[in-house]
């Protein structure tokens, strides 16, 4: 066993932590659906210590259920956030940032097509998976990200949330909002 100490920043812990919820077979974690269970409730009741919410997990699916307690802000705190986030990036608000969403996967071309509205007006637009690859990486080793279209670096994003799936499929259906 090496017994070499290693540095894991927030983004490569979340990533792990990504992976082991995900698929966790693709690391060789987490045998079990009870281990997988425990370890997504243990997870939950780190992020419910730090900022509130009672963590349950639902026997019919891996999920958890997440109640009010006293210590869970009236929004809903972190457990309601993307939805919040969502609702600031419709209607009147729209104009102020871009939305960008998954609508397609072409495997034979290796593009991903996406819904991007930008000031109210809806385009939709191609990216090949090299240059969404190419802005996560970009992130991933804490490069200037500065000059790169807003539009990529939230496909990256979403790349990012679904990579663990091993499946560029599994992006088609997600969205992300560019403040």
């Amino acid at each position: 066993m090496n017994t070499a100490t290693v540095k894991i920043d927030a983004k490569r812990l979340a990533d792990i932590v990504s992976m082991l919820l995900i698929n966790p077979q693709r690391v060789g974690e987490l045998d079990t659906q009870h281990q997988h269970a425990d370890f997504m409730r243990a997870i939950g009741e780190v992020v419910a210590n730090h900022c509130g919410g009672e963590v349950n997990t639902d026997a019919d699916a891996p999920a958890l259920l997440v109640a009010e307690n006293d210590s869970l802000p009236d929004d809903g705190g972190i457990w309601t956030f993307e939805k919040r986030l969502a609702n600031t990036t419709t209607g009147q608000h729209q104009d102020d940032g871009i939305l960008v969403e998954v609508i397609a996967h072409d495997g034979v071309r290796l593009e991903v097509t996406a819904r991007v509205t930008r000031d109210g007006v809806v385009k939709t637009v191609a990216y090949t998976q090299r240059d969404i690859v190419a802005v996560d990486h970009r992130y991933t080793w804490n490069l200037d990200v500065s000059g790169v279209d807003a539009v990529l670096c939230a496909l990256a994003a979403i790349y990012r949330r679904a990579v663990d799936t091993s499946s560029w499929t599994q992006m088609v259906g997600m969205s992300f909002t560019v403040a």
